[in-house]
């Protein structure tokens, strides 16, 4: 089974490089394939940037509207398990092994 983690992000250049590197640390112990998707909400910053340091995939997403960005994620998703986190969350190494049964 794919996962897919989607993460919708505004101006996030200050918190997304660890909520990055958790959701890595949470990847590398499950045994299915995976991507992660950073919608980008228009930001000002290096959030694009950020997300493509991290082999994340970045779509862009204009319209200033958190279900409208989630739904934009979830349409580039290859996943068959779809699982959304803030640009701002910290994981538990755990979390998708959990989900990975």
């Amino acid at each position: 089974m794919k996962f897919s983690v989607i993460i919708p992000a505004y101006n996030e250049e200050n918190y997304l490089p660890n909520t990055l590197a958790a959701i890595k640390i949470a990847l590398a112990r499950i045994d299915s394939p995976a991507e992660i998707i950073v919608v980008d909400n228009e930001s000002a910053d290096k959030t694009a940037l950020i997300a493509e340091s991290y082999d994340a995939k970045v779509i862009l997403e204009k319209e200033h509207n958190i279900a409208k960005v989630r739904n934009t994620g979830a349409k580039s998703a290859a996943g068959e398990v779809l699982i959304f986190v803030d640009a701002d969350t910290l994981i538990p190494e755990t979390l998708f092994q959990k989900i990975d049964v």
